[in-house]
């Protein structure tokens, strides 16, 4: 594992020199990652749950897939907020400089995305963008808390599924 990470870390610099060179900016979830903190940590590990390799059809790039793990993550810790953006993000990643992912929130978190790997048994096309992988985690884990999730998680899938092939047809 150290070896593919380490591979990983050089392909990140090449990538981010490459585009330095190009003039392209960094985006949000990109200067999140270079804020030093427990929380950016666990996240960037979390990142890389089976749930984001083999359930979402959403690529990861740019920090994709962090990005929705930081957004989840706020979501838990403020509830529904007006705004989620840069600035709201970067005081939480700094107010969890010393982030412990044995803590409440890295446990729910934890729990959530082995909820979510369970929900979807395949990789699926309901699951290609950030906004409704980010909305579908906040419902399950407010059903979570509930503590009638485990007997719901099978209907779960079926119906955002569902739901957003729907939505599509609407479109």
């Amino acid at each position: 594992d150290k070896t593919a990470r380490n591979d990983s870390d050089l392909a990140e610099v090449k990538e981010l020199f490459q585009r330095l060179q190009l003039g392209t900016a960094l985006n949000t979830p990109e200067k999140l990652n270079a804020i030093e903190s427990g929380l950016r940590d666990f996240l960037r590990d979390l990142s890389q749950h089976s749930f984001f390799r083999e359930k979402v059809a959403a690529q990861d790039t740019r920090y994709a897939h962090f990005d929705t793990c930081g957004k989840v993550s706020f979501l838990l810790l403020k509830g529904i907020q007006r705004r989620m953006r840069f600035a709201e993000l970067e005081k939480m990643f700094k107010e969890n400089t010393s982030f412990s992912p044995s803590s409440a929130l890295g446990r729910r978190l934890k729990s959530l995305f082995d909820s979510m790997n369970r929900i979807f048994p395949t990789k699926t096309s309901a699951l290609r963008n950030r906004a409704s992988i980010v909305s579908f985690c906040y419902l399950v884990s407010q059903v979570q808390e509930t503590g009638q999730l485990r007997k719901l998680e099978r209907r779960f899938g079926d119906f955002f599924e569902k739901f957003s092939s729907d939505l599509r047809s609407e479109v």
